[in-house]
């Protein structure tokens, strides 16, 4: 299979195949991949066209599936770290492994297998993919443009350098921690270990067809269904990943309590 390698959004197009992932890791530079893979079309495509606007090759899945969760900036980590425990909270539910990554900048990415995937290639793969993980409530807290057909992800390993941080792997207990930013710049000024990415599901998204858009009735005798939001409460924002670390005895109930207060605006009755 093949991924296109890139040095910043403007140089493209290095084709090279995907095992080579390796030799792109460590470079002290922008350093971007597809996040799909392809097979020859996309090199013939290439060579004919001097550009790939309009490939419409066969789009493969990857070994391994990058989900991207921003914020406005690196001021706004915080943020995106709540939306980040919050889809691991979702992918522990859909049972779904997972590693996690600081990007280098605003955000953290999720990388998933790509077994989660019942797939075959098929030219329009990523918008299958983009209904299946939007079905799953997914981009409740992913940015769902990063599943576009030709979309580039950070290398892991590699530097950003507006931030001058590097993406790099991190733990559940790093994610967590009471000062995310002071953690962040600490752990991401050098290259992490890279561990090899052995993940094991079995498939969740079935993206074998594209499903039908349902069809909304009006009905005067049949009350239309809200839907619960996925919105924390605006009022009421505790610092949640503080208290989902261990807590001193007596103060267990009460941290419980608020918890699941806040998870409420987030999640059914029954998962509560």
């Amino acid at each position: 299979m093949i991924k296109e390698f890139a040095f910043g959004l403007a140089q493209r197009h290095y084709f090279q195949d995907a095992a080579e992932i390796c030799n792109w890791m460590n470079i002290d530079r922008d350093t971007y991949m597809s996040l799909y893979e392809f097979d020859e079309g996309i090199t013939d495509f290439f060579a004919k066209n001097k550009t790939l606007s309009g490939f419409d090759g066969l789009v493969y899945m990857p070994d391994e599936f990058i989900l991207d969760i921003d914020g406005k900036d690196f001021d706004d980590l915080e943020n995106a770290r709540q939306k980040t425990v919050g889809l691991t909270l979702l992918l522990n539910d859909l049972d779904i492994p997972y590693k996690i990554y600081f990007s280098g900048n605003k955000g953290f990415h999720l990388g998933i297998p790509g077994e989660a995937f019942r797939w075959k290639p098929c030219k329009d793969l990523h918008v299958k993919v983009k209904d299946a993980l939007t079905n799953a409530g997914i981009f409740e807290y992913a940015d769902v443009s990063v599943t576009d057909k030709l979309r580039l992800i950070r290398i892991v390993n590699t530097k950003n350098l507006k931030a001058q941080l590097w993406k790099t792997e991190i733990t559940s207990n790093q994610l967590n921690a009471t000062d995310i930013k002071a953690t962040m710049q600490l752990i991401a000024k050098s290259p992490g270990k890279a561990t090899d990415f052995d993940l094991e599901c079995n498939p969740v998204f079935d993206v074998l067809s594209t499903p039908k858009k349902r069809v909304e009735k009006e009905s005067l005798s049949i009350p239309k269904f809200i839907r619960q939001g996925r919105n924390p409460d605006p009022v009421n924002y505790p610092c949640i990943s503080s208290m989902l670390s261990s807590n001193a005895q007596g103060e267990r109930h009460a941290t419980a309590l608020r918890i699941s207060a806040w998870f409420r605006w987030l999640y059914p009755e029954s998962v509560v």
